[in-house]
């Protein structure tokens, strides 16, 4: 059950264009295609004969992969390659879930996912040519070295956003530039040293657009799991965020109803997230497209 209060929280964040929704792997599944985090390490860590029991642990299978070859593009070749395949199944097909995002129409999406299915989504919806950016959350990242530019992405003016030119923003990277992909144990601890290790004199890796919006507006978190690597480290990052320990107004968590736990479990998941964000806190227990139609109800009543 979602209370009240939250839904009215989350309709007028929503129109008053004050939200930024977090897109995670499990918003590009379908029904019959799974491309969540925990599924492409699985094909991985079958593929690889990965040793240990944790399987549904992309950062870890990938740590190992790069390891075992001693080859970061041999890792990161592995990866693109099942997550294209994944991709591939779905033949076209917009995601329902991220269909239902893009209908929000918010002038900014943050995705930790590699592929470009929220784009896909964005341009479907007909009146909206969305712009793609990647956070470059490594210096060298910024330049190749033969002097080009490592991506080909031009600069946004963010300040001219709206929701005919929405932004997606690819915190870890995009596997058409698989230098910026984000993904082993190894790249998650050099992200956050990266990002503290910035001053006053060297800005953040991070647009400060993104950074400012992050602070500033309510967090909307679809297609994360509770077993998620992701959801924890962006909420910890969320609570550091421009070194303020400042968190957002307000979060919004869908978790899928296949994680249905025991009142005593959902009490210590809460209890936990709220220990790593502390501000507003709500979660709902529940299928994602189903949150989103009411979310979509509600605008439009």
């Amino acid at each position: 059950m979602y209370p009240e209060e939250d839904w009215v929280v989350l309709t007028e964040a929503v129109r008053s264009n004050a939200c930024l929704a977090f897109v995670g792997a499990g918003a590009n599944s379908s029904a019959t295609v799974d491309t969540s985090g925990a599924e492409l390490a699985r094909v991985l860590a079958e593929g690889e004969k990965y040793p240990l029991s944790d399987k549904e642990n992309l950062p870890r299978v990938a740590q190992y992969i790069y390891t075992k070859y001693d080859n970061r593009d041999t890792m990161l070749q592995k990866v693109s390659s099942v997550l294209q395949d994944k991709i591939d199944l779905l033949d076209g097909a917009i995601p329902e879930i991220l269909g239902q995002l893009a209908g929000l129409s918010l002038p900014l999406y943050v995705t930790t996912n590699y592929d470009t299915l929220m784009e896909r989504a964005l341009d479907a919806r007909g009146d909206c040519i969305p712009q793609t950016d990647v956070c470059r959350w490594l210096p060298a990242l910024k330049i190749r070295e033969n002097g080009d530019p490592i991506l080909s992405h031009q600069r946004i003016n963010y300040d001219a956003l709206n929701s005919s030119n929405a932004v997606v923003y690819h915190l870890h990277g995009i596997f058409s530039e698989p230098d910026t992909m984000l993904i082993t144990e190894d790249d998650y601890i050099s992200f956050m040293v990266n990002y503290f290790r910035n001053s006053d004199d060297k800005p953040s890796h991070i647009e400060p657009q993104v950074l400012r919006r992050l602070v500033k507006n309510h967090i909307l978190f679809v297609g994360y799991s509770l077993n998620d690597w992701n959801l924890r480290f962006l909420l910890r990052f969320l609570y550091e965020a421009n070194g303020t320990r400042r968190p957002p107004q307000s979060i919004s968590i869908q978790f899928d109803k296949d994680n249905a736990l025991s009142d005593a479990a959902r009490w210590f998941v809460l209890r936990s997230l709220a220990m790593s964000t502390l501000p507003k806190l709500s979660i709902y227990w529940g299928d994602a497209a189903e949150f989103l139609a009411t979310l979509r109800g509600r605008l439009d009543a």
